[in-house]
């Protein structure tokens, strides 16, 4: 009955927080276990729990608490690290606002110092802190990290550490902490080779921290209408990408021009600023953005990056760098030397087909007037994108037709409209013309040409060469197609389905693996 009195008086914050400061944390617990005491006593528990966590995270608390890490007496020093310790992560936004203060300047070695002793869970923080554009800010970040003595910081002290353009405390303050932590300070050749390193094992997929549970990982990241760090939770891929970029943004700052380190620093910075804003929206062109560090540099080296990318078949970045050529070039982009298309004519019939719609937009800004090797390939393109009809479908090739019915009635109970093909040749002539199959089921059991040969067909052709496709086997042959399937990434081996259950997880699986190559179906529309 007293709780229920409690509970209908409604304590604000305050006087819930006041309750578990008073009788601790446990007495809450078992309060909301006893079930005597259900539903109010759960409630309670609930609301005062709550109540602490929102108080602990009070940003006039934390600059309270902040200000108090100078004071003179070690045991209010103390009590200060403890609550700003209790605020986790959420304390780092107020304590860098402390470090950014110049009017604080004598409180800032005992606030890097409380950061250090709050402890590991302001390192992350710190780290995408380095972003920032405040000069003096950064310079105290650089201070926190030598304090840490923490690798992880390595790659993000080494730039500024080693460019003779940045400021002279940036520069200092570098060096000093790469002095703290790994003894010494590299010479800009060295700087240069090691940045380019870390930039390429970053875009090809080294991970910048530790996974979740869902296979994300939290980067924080400057904001700049918050003026401060924020989390963000990327995929593994995407996390991988954004540390490149980061690192790509340092090293552009002062690298030699060498075009082949510049191909790949401009590929990363444009892959993730692609991803960043979405991958059906334009590159976002505000002052220091990825497309205008791309602008910067002339037109001749982001065809290079085009052509780079392509060949790596690192197909985002070669779609934002078709968008910045027809941003920034003119008609010579598309004037062929010695008959042979240049590469954003030949990107017209890239395999991604987000490439192939980049390019055409491209070319069709630069607006040519006359003939140029590769200018059929512009009407072809335009021709498969116009065939759309924004449907989710699916192509199943079996030779026999009411197998293939069967199949066909499970992919409708999952959402998708199906067609089929008895042969491989009529299935591969039927998927370069419709531009919405998502995926491909082939049967082992086709007839000349073999399901194989079938599937390479699919793969030399650029508007079937990106479809997944699921490659069905009888059990006497699953070890060949899997052999086969292991050679394609964008393949998968499995048995017949012969359930929607069964088809709905292998349906999946295929999803899956095209992933960031798929164009869902509004998007196809759009």
């Amino acid at each position: 009955q007293y709780l229920i009195k409690l509970l209908a008086a409604k304590p604000d914050r305050d006087q819930l927080e006041g309750f578990l400061r008073e009788y601790g944390s446990p007495f809450f617990r078992r309060l909301a276990e006893d079930h005597r005491m259900e539903p109010e006593g759960e409630a309670c528990g609930k609301a005062v729990r709550d109540a602490a966590y929102d108080a602990s995270r009070d940003p006039e608390r934390l600059r309270q608490a902040t200000a108090r890490l100078s004071s003179p007496n070690p045991a209010i020093r103390e009590i200060a690290i403890d609550q700003l310790r209790g605020a986790d992560a959420a304390a780092a936004p107020v304590l860098l606002e402390a470090l950014a203060d110049s009017q604080r300047s004598e409180e800032h070695a005992s606030i890097r110092s409380g950061i250090v002793a709050i402890g590991a869970a302001l390192l992350p923080p710190m780290l995408g802190a380095t972003e920032t554009p405040d000069a003096s800010l950064r310079a105290q970040v650089h201070r926190v990290l030598g304090e840490y003595r923490t690798p992880r910081a390595v790659p993000l002290l080494v730039g500024p550490a080693a460019d003779p353009l940045a400021a002279e405390e940036l520069r200092e303050s570098a060096r000093d902490a790469l002095l703290q932590i790994v003894g010494r300070v590299p010479s800009q050749r060295e700087a240069v080779q090691y940045l380019v390193g870390q930039v390429r094992e970053y875009y090809n997929g080294a991970l910048p921290g530790q996974l979740d549970y869902e296979d994300q990982l939290t980067l924080w990241r400057w904001d700049p209408e918050q003026q401060t760090v924020t989390p963000h939770r990327y995929p593994a891929i995407q996390a991988s990408r954004a540390m490149a970029a980061r690192l790509a943004q340092d090293l552009l700052a002062f690298a030699p021009e060498d075009p082949s380190v510049q191909r790949l620093l401009l590929a990363a910075l444009l892959d993730f600023a692609k991803t960043d804003a979405g991958l059906d929206q334009p590159l976002p062109r505000g002052e220091g953005s990825a497309f205008a560090l791309a602008a910067a540099a002339c037109t001749e080296a982001i065809e290079q990056v085009l052509e780079f990318t392509m060949q790596k078949d690192y197909g985002i970045a070669a779609t934002a760098a078709a968008e910045v050529l027809g941003a920034i070039g003119d008609v010579s982009l598309v004037a062929a030397n010695g008959g042979r298309p240049r590469p954003l004519v030949r990107a017209l019939r890239h395999p991604n087909r987000r490439v192939r719609l980049a390019a055409a937009e491209a070319v069709m800004q630069l607006d040519p007037q006359q003939p140029y090797a590769g200018s059929s390939y512009l009407p072809e393109a335009l021709g498969y994108f116009a065939r759309t009809v924004g449907s989710r479908r699916v192509l199943v090739a079996h030779p026999r037709i009411e197998r293939a019915q069967t199949l066909i009635g499970m992919l409708s109970q999952l959402g998708y409209e199906a067609d089929s093909a008895s042969t491989g040749n009529t299935a591969f002539r039927m998927a370069t013309r419709n531009p919405d199959y998502e995926f491909v089921l082939i049967s082992d059991s086709l007839p000349d040409p073999s399901a194989t040969e079938t599937l390479a067909m699919f793969r030399r052709d650029p508007r079937t060469a990106d479809l997944a496709v699921g490659l069905m086997a009888r059990e006497a042959n699953m070890q060949q197609a899997t052999d086969t399937a292991d050679l394609d990434p964008l393949c998968l081996a499995f048995p017949r389905p012969h359930d929607t259950q069964l088809i709905a997880f292998q349906t999946g699986r295929l999803v899956e693996l095209s992933e960031r190559r798929s164009v869902d179906s509004d998007e196809r529309l759009d």
